[in-house]
């Protein structure tokens, strides 16, 4: 079953494939709290060690996507969408079981990992990120997978 709603890929902001969008585009072309919670997220992962950030564009379906990976394992895409934004994390089967067994990641990352579609060797799940609660939820989430730690600023 498609965890997005109806429609929900036609709302990708950046739509066009020869139009490659800055790093920082979201922070204007989002609506103000989609973009202030887009900035969070995005400070948030760049500050976890090890995360590279690529701006890909990845098919007709995701189109441009923030592309979030450690030691060349993608970890988690962020989607900009027209009145939106959100997530998917890339889970494998042994990261999947640290996860839902640690009793550190929420319940809402718990739902959308049981949701997520297996396709290969990962679990792809998708989380709608419509307020500041879901983004922390993501950092954990990814703090606990990989351990990665937090950067002294």
């Amino acid at each position: 079953m498609d965890p997005h709603p109806a429609g929900y890929w036609t709302t990708n902001l950046y739509r066009e494939k020869e139009h490659a969008p800055r790093p920082d585009a979201p922070y204007y072309d989002l609506r103000p709290d989609d973009a202030r919670r887009f900035r969070v997220l995005r400070e948030a992962l760049l500050a976890l060690d090890g995360l590279q950030e690529k701006v890909l564009y990845l098919g007709a379906a995701w189109k441009w996507v923030w592309e979030y990976s450690a030691d060349g394992q993608p970890l988690v895409y962020l989607h900009p969408m027209r009145g939106s934004v959100s997530a998917t994390l890339t889970i494998g089967p042994e990261e999947e079981s640290q996860l839902t067994g640690n009793g550190h990641v929420s319940s809402y990352v718990l739902a959308a990992i049981r949701r997520g579609v297996v396709a290969g060797p990962m679990r792809w799940c998708w989380l709608d990120l419509p307020a500041d609660g879901e983004i922390d939820e993501v950092i954990t989430a990814l703090h606990y997978r990989r351990g990665f730690a937090r950067r002294a600023r």
